[in-house]
């Protein structure tokens, strides 16, 4: 299938030298981020490489056999794709739950998110107890309220984290009815929606905003890409039903109500439509994170000081083209009456000097991607790439496959890679078995815990995480303190470093004057739990 050996050192030598560059950094992991980038845009040269060198406009006509193959195919695209969107759900779920499990899942956001819907399912409806404000202060989420009855059958992170991975996966599903709406050649329309969903599962800043941990934002995609699919299709009460639902994920989804609306006007030439979205999208973005947040929060929001457009612009830059454009071969800025739609929510990032906005790890682009899908599905439409478009039509099976299998295998082997690196051990097991046997033994105690237990303790009796400040920790007769020192290997992050809270907590034992701590040993023996007296 390739017969020249030189392709192959166009995919090698990128990932080598990425690795390479990675380790010299400290970075110790099978498959860097950066490496993951630079592996992918080379992936994408080698893909035009091979279109270009190996298919041209007369193939169709001297290979039948393989046309009709790939035509059986293309009849079977939408089944192809609900294959897909099974497998990375399972193969995603199952990292989130190992990544739980080895305690190694950020209670930063996933375990804050799960504290408020517990709150809001047991009587206190929207608190957060970790910042101790109105949920909905931090950041205007009420879609959380959708779990609760989740939380009633039994309180546990893995809710939020398996819709989140729900939503990730249906998205290709979505893409593949907006492609059959939006092309005029049906049998074009299902190649292009089989590429765009398995570019779709080995896209970067997705899959890592989805195995980070949850996000309200990142169940946000399929109502995007739904809201596109019945703009383009004309079901106006459908569409305004699901943007008026976007807006309960997240403040920041107001921009998708701008970029809809830079749509509507300029490639859909429906003007009122157009201003009406731009003006009432723009009014809720103004108005939530001037009177609303701050209305439950009881004071300004904090988030408004990260405001930086001139800050960090070599991050900036390089966020914009490796993070964004590349991984999908610039197709997003091909026309430019679609690109304009994907500017209002990368410009938010951009306007910030919060770097961790910028690193393509975190949640932060999970409403950015699904506008870059839709922006490259218009161009393409739209006639842009002809070259490409016209090798895209007559493409057989053969080299469909051969320019696929490089985003399939590689999106494949990312989240099981990251599947082995978060395979519970022995100790992992026995801290989990312990705490079950603490849940059944002080069902109603108040127990005190450090953050990355907090998540993996799923009981209906109240639970606090002893938090940053250990001068500002308070307890009560008869509350108990749950430690595991045996997970101070785990990579700290940036708001908490196990190690150090583990000897802090020590420290606070010895200097605490007014509390006195009973150290109980048995049956636990990963676990060190405490009662005060």
């Amino acid at each position: 299938m390739i017969k020249n050996s030189y392709a192959l050192l166009i995919v090698a030598i990128p990932i080598l030298t990425g690795y390479v560059i990675q380790v010299s950094r400290g970075r110790t992991s099978l498959l860097p981020i950066d490496a993951y980038l630079v592996f992918y845009a080379f992936s994408l040269v080698f893909a035009l490489f091979v279109l270009g060198q190996k298919v041209h406009l007369g193939s169709i006509n001297k290979n039948l056999h393989w046309n009709k193959q790939f035509d059986r195919v293309s009849d079977h695209a939408l089944k192809i794709i609900f294959l897909l969107s099974a497998v990375y759900f399972l193969l995603w779920t199952s990292v989130l739950w190992g990544k739980l499990h080895s305690f190694r899942l950020d209670f930063i956001d996933s375990g804050i998110y799960s504290d408020i819907v517990y709150n809001s399912a047991y009587g206190q409806l929207f608190y957060s107890s970790l910042y101790n404000i109105h949920g909905l202060g931090e950041h205007f989420s009420p879609v959380v309220l959708a779990f609760v009855p989740f939380y009633w059958i039994s309180p546990n992170v893995l809710w939020l984290l398996t819709a989140q991975v729900a939503a990730f996966a249906l998205c290709p599903v979505i893409l593949f009815f907006i492609c059959r709406e939006i092309f005029r050649n049906e049998s074009l329309s299902r190649k292009v929606a089989l590429g765009m969903a398995v570019l779709w599962f080995a896209f970067p800043t997705m899959l890592n905003a989805v195995q980070t941990g949850f996000h309200p934002s990142t169940l946000s995609p399929p109502f995007i890409l739904l809201g596109f699919y019945f703009l383009v299709a004309n079901r106006l009460r459908r569409f305004w039903a699901v943007m008026v639902l976007l807006l309960c994920f997240k403040e920041n989804l107001a921009l998708v109500w701008i970029s809809f609306g830079l749509y509507s006007f300029l490639v859909l030439k429906r003007k009122t439509l157009g201003t009406a979205l731009i003006l009432i999208g723009g009014f809720w973005g103004i108005a939530v994170v001037k009177w609303v947040i701050p209305f439950f929060r009881g004071e300004g929001w904090g988030h408004v000081g990260r405001i930086g457009p001139t800050d960090h612009i070599y991050y900036k830059l390089k966020y914009l083209f490796l993070y964004l454009f590349v991984p999908l071969g610039f197709l997003s800025l091909a026309n430019w009456q679609s690109s304009l739609m994907i500017w209002p929510p990368i410009l938010l990032n951009l306007a910030v000097k919060y770097t961790k906005q910028l690193h393509g790890v975190y949640h932060y682009d999970d409403i950015i991607v699904p506008v870059l899908f839709l922006a490259a599905i218009s161009a393409l439409a739209a006639g842009k790439y002809r070259p490409l478009m016209r090798k895209i039509k007559v493409m057989n099976a053969r080299y469909l496959m051969c320019w696929l299998l490089v985003p399939i295998g590689f999106s494949f082997f990312f989240p099981v890679e990251r599947l082995i690196q978060y395979c519970p051990s022995a100790t992992h097991r026995g801290i989990a078995e312990e705490l079950k046997q603490v849940k059944e033994r002080w069902p109603q105690k108040t127990i005190h815990v450090q953050h990355n237990l907090r998540m993996v303790l799923n009981r209906y009796g109240k639970t606090e995480s002893l938090g940053r400040d250990w001068r500002g920790w308070k307890f009560e007769p008869g509350d108990l303190i749950l430690l595991a020192p045996d997970l101070r290997e785990i990579k700290s992050n940036k708001y908490y470093n196990l190690k150090k809270e583990y000897t802090n907590i020590l420290k606070f034992f010895e200097d605490s004057s007014g509390n006195q701590f009973k150290r109980i040993n048995e049956p636990f023996h990963f676990l060190q739990v405490y009662e005060v007296l």
